[in-house]
């Protein structure tokens, strides 16, 4: 499990700068088309956004995420696709996540 935990500090690690800053972020919504999905946005003190996807579980989960004004955003996990005009699909199994960033 120690690979599993080294991953996840350096993923908390690379997103401090969005987590800790005071800057607002874009507003977010949740559209959940199955599952329990949840999401939230963090913008960092240079303008960069990265956006928090959360399935809760159990089974398959699927969201349509908007971000307003963000239609560049990058899947980390290839969960989220891209719909266009800030709107981004996840597609989860069980616990599952996914982030988007700049």
């Amino acid at each position: 499990r120690w690979q599993e935990l080294c991953r996840v500090a350096q993923l908390l690690k690379d997103l401090s700068r969005h987590l800790l800053s005071d800057s607002t972020a874009p507003a977010t919504s949740v559209r959940k088309k199955g599952g329990d999905v949840h999401a939230a946005s963090f913008t960092d003190d240079s303008g960069n956004t990265a956006t928090l996807i959360v399935a809760i579980g159990p089974g398959k989960s699927e969201a349509v995420i908007a971000v307003e004004g963000k239609t560049n955003l990058k899947s980390k996990y290839g969960k989220t696709k891209p719909l266009g005009d800030g709107k981004y699909l996840f597609k989860g199994e069980g616990i599952d996540s996914d982030v988007l960033m700049e």
